[in-house]
């Protein structure tokens, strides 16, 4: 079956599990009852509304928040897209973000909110792994590219977090295996770092990452490439400075 799917772990999880989750959600919606816990008896509630947006339904895209509206980018619907919107809750209005620019077509990629911009990192599209990206800023509603030189290789089902000054990308699949490395982006002075691999976690994806304000901390994932998926309870630490 993995071979079937072109060892592709996104079409893996669209083939067997989107069908199980979207079957649960209709059986919600028939019952009237939102995608949370039913009996609870205190304020707790969901506010459903279906969008008007100009641009395509989607999957494995991503979503910042930026402190007053979420910027929605990427995924793919049967393709890549290039495509996304800017959703302000306060309004409850969307907004298409610019293709002028934009990074080229890509979905399981990964999206920091960066204290002004959202910069989009890797991802893979058709098959094919990213190691580009961009920065899009909201307010002049523009893309910029950012280096490549020094960046991590090109991969997939990474994870990335913004430290305050810079974004920590590890982790993540390419063609060939898992990775266990990554790099650390400057956007002021649009430059990558390494990472040390001494000490680091097995390679990984599908892991989750999160900054502590000092650390990033690194755990789960899978660490294979193959049916069934072997999954990790172990994970790690990194210290940037």
């Amino acid at each position: 079956m993995w071979a079937a799917l072109g060892d592709d772990p996104s079409m893996l999880r669209e083939c067997l599990a989107a069908p199980l989750v979207a079957n649960r959600l209709e059986d919600l919606v028939a019952q009237g009852t939102p995608p949370a816990s039913r009996n609870r008896e205190h304020s707790e509630h969901w506010e459903w509304w279906v969008s008007s947006l100009a641009f395509e339904n989607r999957q494995f895209h991503t979503a910042v928040w930026t402190g007053n509206e979420m910027i929605v980018w990427g995924g793919r619907a049967g393709d890549p897209l290039d495509t996304g919107g800017t959703y302000e809750p306060a309004t409850d209005t969307w907004l298409p973000t610019s293709v002028v620019d934009a990074p080229s077509p890509r979905s399981s990629h990964t999206a920091v909110w960066a204290d002004g911009e959202m910069i989009v990192w890797g991802g893979s599209a058709s098959g094919a792994y990213r190691g580009d990206g961009g920065r899009y800023d909201p307010v002049t509603h523009s893309w910029s590219a950012i280096s490549n030189t020094g960046a991590p290789s090109a991969r997939a089902y990474h994870t990335a977090v913004w430290t305050g000054e810079e974004m920590i990308v590890w982790g993540g699949a390419d063609t060939v295996s898992p990775r266990g490395d990554g790099g650390r982006y400057d956007p002021v002075a649009d430059a990558w770092a390494g990472i040390s691999e001494s000490g680091a976690p097995g390679a990984r994806y599908d892991h989750v990452m999160v900054w502590t304000g000092s650390e990033a901390i690194v755990w789960g994932g899978a660490v294979n490439f193959g049916f069934p998926t072997v999954s990790t309870n172990t994970g790690g630490r990194y210290n940037p400075v």
